[in-house]
């Protein structure tokens, strides 16, 4: 469905009709790279969490797959923007680059988180100590949850609620600093393994990151639909 839409922007004489066509396009775009990231961070988590090596192996494989998708994407879009009226396509130009970016800057987000947890599992280093996957559970599921409303706000254009996720989504940030900076605490009072911690530190900085492009999404999105 969504080549037929590229092909409706390519071939339509009618430049309005090619801005409904391109934020149709955009909206099913950015809805993937959120159903991508939920799926990855789940795949990551659940991997560093049951040290499931087989999980976080699918979840690489799919990040690879995911930057050529992402390229190509962008550059049909490109094309659309400048089929469409030249002074609407400068009113959303920045609103369509930061949709845009945001969705490299997730994939980018779980690579980063990926890859020390696959080499930590991998290396059947210590796992991941009982008190930390409690705290960090719930967060998760927080994130998770934040990122499945994204997707439905984008998918329904329901950008009313927008608002309650952007707060929601800075109050999991501040609770992810707190972690982060327990965690750097602990790590000094006790003789925990450096190693491990690291690997949960880059989780919840990670994690972090993602709220906040997340957040950039949200925003693009509902610059960029609004008409």
């Amino acid at each position: 469905e969504h080549d037929d839409v590229f092909k409706g922007m390519m071939t339509s004489r009618d430049k309005a009709e090619v801005w409904t066509l391109l934020r149709r396009h955009m909206t099913e775009s950015l809805m993937a790279s959120v159903t991508f990231a939920e799926s990855t961070f789940r795949q990551i988590t659940d991997g560093l969490l049951k040290e499931d090596i087989k999980s976080l192996r699918k979840a690489e494989k799919a990040l690879g797959g995911e930057k050529d998708l992402l390229k190509r994407v962008r550059r049909r879009q490109m094309l659309a923007m400048r089929r469409i009226d030249r002074n609407l396509a400068l009113e959303k130009n920045t609103w369509f680059h930061l949709g845009s970016n945001s969705s490299e800057q997730m994939m980018y987000c779980l690579k980063r988180m990926c890859e020390p947890c696959k080499e930590h599992v991998d290396n059947n280093f210590n796992p991941l100590p009982a008190e930390c996957a409690e705290e960090f559970v719930p967060i998760r599921d927080m994130l998770k949850s934040l990122l499945e409303r994204t997707k439905d706000i984008i998918d329904k254009g329901n950008y009313e609620e927008a608002d309650l996720v952007l707060a929601e989504g800075e109050e999991l940030k501040t609770c992810l600093s707190r972690l982060h900076k327990m965690r750097i605490e602990r790590m000094q009072e006790e003789n925990s393994s450096v190693k491990l911690s690291l690997v949960y530190l880059n989780l919840l900085q990670e994690s972090q990151e993602l709220v906040s492009i997340m957040r950039h999404m949200l925003r693009a999105s509902r610059k960029f639909q609004h008409v």
